[in-house]
């Protein structure tokens, strides 16, 4: 870490959004992180989350095996979390993408 960052006591994230086009190299860059990290890559499917009994528990508790494992995960779709916000499945979305993010903000 950065020294500067060392002398006011900040951390770094948990978690890094990679956004871009198809083919921009997100999943390999994904990849490389959790090797060079020697940790698992958990592959998440934004649509299964959402389409869970309760996607709330399902997300604690995909957060919390991520934790345990300390592991990347690399969301398929996360970008569908943000979609659809003014509809009845949107307060859903919109609640599990800023839980997602708070959780990455978190050390």
């Amino acid at each position: 870490m950065d020294s500067d960052a060392l002398k006011y006591n900040l951390r770094p994230p948990k978690g890094l959004l990679l956004l871009g086009v198809p083919g921009t190299g997100k999943t390999l860059s994904a990849k490389l992180i959790a090797r060079s990290l020697n940790v698992p890559l958990l592959g998440v499917s934004w649509g299964n989350i959402l389409a869970a009994d309760s996607p709330d528990r399902a997300l604690s508790k995909l957060l919390e095996i991520a934790e345990n494992l300390h592991a990347v995960i690399l969301w398929d779709d996360f970008d569908k979390g943000f979609t659809d916000w003014e509809s009845s499945e949107g307060g859903v979305s919109r609640r599990l993408s800023q839980k997602i993010l708070t959780w990455m903000h978190r050390a």
